[in-house]
């Protein structure tokens, strides 16, 4: 998204991750981003974890080695909090 649409936009387009219930109810919703083009290509809710991954032009977790790189972030299912983030 280009704009704030499940948290604050960073300044290009971001990725998200929305949790909704069984029944399809919007529980939480996460905005993934950094000044530059950000995206979340894959979910995966594992054990109670979730995990996000996509690619970054900015530094989402460590250091950008140039252009575009990959990451992945474990969140908490219950609320989306970040437990840690590699790049």
């Amino acid at each position: 998204t280009y704009t704030s649409f499940a948290g604050t936009n960073q300044g290009s387009g971001d990725g998200y991750v929305y949790k909704l219930n069984k029944s399809g109810a919007y529980l939480w919703g996460k905005q993934l981003g950094t000044s530059a083009y950000d995206d979340v290509q894959a979910v995966l809710l594992r054990g109670g974890e979730l995990y996000a991954a996509g690619t970054t032009n900015g530094v989402l977790g460590s250091v950008n080695s140039g252009g575009s790189d990959a990451f992945i972030r474990q969140m908490r299912s219950s609320n989306g909090s970040t437990l840690w983030t590699d790049q």
